[in-house]
């Protein structure tokens, strides 16, 4: 009883403490916290809202709309086959490996809260449904950080083959063993004209939501990032940096990477750090996703050690993937010496491979409209 009492005054003691500092800062950093507040306000206006609305919205939409289409059937073989997942999974795993992160957490609360996957199923897939789409990899960190889009497209196949060797792992190894799931089924055959507007009115209302509690963490850690560099820029700081021969930059670059991978890929490339380091990063997806997919699955009780520790494990298989697409493209002697002056808020999202899946996503939800409507009248 005593040792329960001395714990709980232990972290009465340690919070106090951290809110003591955490209240102080606002006053000793006012500057620095009002630097990184605009800038994580840029970066959400600038790069995360445009890039994930709208596969947020339609992804949202038609994952509502289809339960058993033949849009879905088509990859329900694959899916059951790879990942011991039910075929209505399809379309969400696909949405969630191209759309970037955190579509994945948005399509598995959509699944389970139209009872199409277990919390069991949902656990597992959040585990491994986690990854930066195609636009982010490709265009900001292959173009914009080393001035080669063929580099961005094999970290981009890295990180997309490391997302569904994970799910494999998890699936076939019996971490998670295929469990009998039988959907709800809906004795209306036709969903009225009306209620597809109001889905996608939801979803609309839904995906706003989402990404303005998604901004606040964005905007919050990017805060957290201008005290760290602050405090990293003291003198006596410095000084045992340098007697441990370990680099400020350096230091300043790894904090950023493990808290937000986008200011922490631009550290990076501007240190000249090994690319692997971002590699690493993108699929470890920097502690301000996770707290995102946190939020959103909010609803589910899963572990968050173990989430932390496949994302570990999802960034080693894709370090290690990325490193033999180098040895096979005889690539090996690709360096960051080539890096440009990377401007995050000014980049360009024009990739064929997210308007492509945009474009998937856009037919599935037309046609699934359509085969509604045609029912409708028809009956």
């Amino acid at each position: 009883m005593f040792k329960l009492i001395k714990l709980k005054s232990y972290k009465t003691l340690f919070f106090t403490v951290v809110t003591s500092l955490c209240f102080s800062s606002l006053f000793i950093f006012q500057s620095s916290i009002s630097s990184g507040i605009k800038k994580g306000f840029l970066f959400c206006t600038n790069l995360l809202i445009p890039s994930l609305f709208l596969f947020m919205v339609f992804s949202e939409t038609v994952l509502n709309i289809t339960a058993k289409s033949k849009t879905s059937d088509l990859l329900s073989k694959i899916t059951t086959k790879l990942f011991n997942l039910p075929g209505s999974c399809a379309l969400a795993i696909l949405i969630g490996l191209l759309g970037g992160y955190p579509s994945g957490a948005v399509n598995i609360k959509v699944l389970l809260e139209k009872n199409k996957i277990t919390k069991k199923q949902a656990e597992y897939m959040c585990y491994f449904l986690v990854g930066a789409g195609p636009a982010f990899i490709v265009n900001v960190i292959g173009t914009s950080f080393f001035g080669n889009r063929r580099l961005g497209v094999l970290i981009f196949f890295a990180q997309f083959l490391a997302s569904i060797i994970l799910g494999i792992i998890l699936a076939k190894f019996s971490l998670y063993k295929k469990e009998a799931h039988i959907e709800k089924k809906n004795n209306t055959k036709t969903v009225p004209q009306k209620n597809l507007i109001k889905i996608f009115i939801n979803s609309v209302n839904k995906t706003s939501k989402n990404l303005f509690y998604m901004c606040s963490f964005v905007v919050l850690f990017s805060a957290t990032l201008s005290v760290l560099q602050k405090i990293l820029e003291n003198n006596l700081i410095v000084g045992v940096l340098n007697m441990l021969k370990v680099s400020k930059d350096f230091v300043i670059s790894i904090i950023s990477l493990l808290f937000e991978v986008t200011n922490g890929c631009s550290l990076s490339a501007e240190q000249h750090l090994p690319i692997y380091f971002i590699i690493f990063a993108v699929s470890w997806a920097g502690i301000s996703v996770h707290m995102q997919i946190f939020y959103i699955l909010r609803g589910l009780d899963f572990s968050k050690l173990k989430f932390t520790f496949f994302r570990l494990i999802h960034g080693t298989i894709a370090t290690v993937l990325f490193y033999v697409f180098l040895l096979l493209s005889n690539d090996t002697h690709q360096t960051i010496a080539n890096v440009k002056v990377y401007n995050v808020y000014a980049s360009s999202f024009k990739f064929a491979p997210a308007s492509i899946s945009l474009i998937i996503m856009c037919i599935c939800f037309i046609s699934e409209i359509t085969e509604r409507i045609y029912k409708f009248k028809t009956d």
